[in-house]
């Protein structure tokens, strides 16, 4: 029962921490446009339907792999029979994000200044904003 409850109680924490960053942005981008992002995601859906026929394939080997590990170091039960789906996406996103974030970069990255990052000083609506002191 106190192993169910710990578990709700960490769902609950874990779920709202994601709100907390606020931003209409998705964590993660870097800065890097739509385009980019696209062509990464899809590299990382193409990947994954290979490493899916992959990991279908491989089973009795990731499986035997998995019965001999005997769980070293906290490794999961399904970590070795997803390894070939993780890492032929992994594959996928880099082998079509690449070369977008390259040509990003040649034509446009590298010629324009990225603005500066907002620092604790910063006060929106203008010089004073809403510090009514002055």
């Amino acid at each position: 029962m106190s192993r169910t409850l710990v578990c709700l109680v960490a769902t609950v924490l874990l779920g709202s921490c994601g709100t907390l960053g606020g931003g209409d942005e998705p964590p993660g981008d870097y800065g890097r446009p739509a385009l980019v992002r696209g062509a990464a995601t899809a590299g990382s859906y193409v990947g994954a339907g290979v490493g899916l026929i992959a990991s279908i394939g491989l089973w009795p080997v990731t499986k035997g792999i998995n019965l001999l590990a005997d769980e070293p170091l906290g490794y999961s039960e399904t970590e070795w029979i997803s390894m070939p789906l993780t890492a032929s996406t992994a594959f996928g996103h880099y082998l079509l994000g690449l070369p977008a974030e390259g040509l990003y970069f040649l034509f446009y990255g590298a010629w324009v200044d990225e603005p500066p990052p907002v620092d604790f000083d910063h006060v929106p609506g203008g010089e004073r904003g809403l510090d009514r002191r002055h």
